[in-house]
């Protein structure tokens, strides 16, 4: 519409914020507004859930700085970016 006399109905064109409810893993209701369909959301995937979250043995993003350690000293020689390490 660009160079057009025609007004623009903003209103129209985004959609209406409701009441919503999200249902957590644990039973927990956090209620916000939204302008997904329906007035609940149950959440089968979430902070409680999600192996991002958890401190779990196999999880890469809750490492332990022993592990860092260890891979540090393992490939303490080694340069990724081409300058030599003295």
């Amino acid at each position: 519409m660009v160079g057009s006399n025609k007004k623009f109905d903003m209103a129209a064109l985004h959609p209406k914020y409701k009441e919503h409810t999200f249902i957590t893993t644990t039973g927990e209701k956090i209620e916000t507004r939204s302008t997904v369909g329906g007035s609940e959301t149950t959440l089968y995937i979430d902070i409680h859930t999600h192996p991002a979250w958890k401190k779990t043995k196999d999880n890469y993003v809750n490492q332990s700085a022993t592990e860092i350690s260890k891979f540090n000293n393992k490939f303490k020689g080694l340069d990724f970016l081409g300058k030599k390490k003295s």
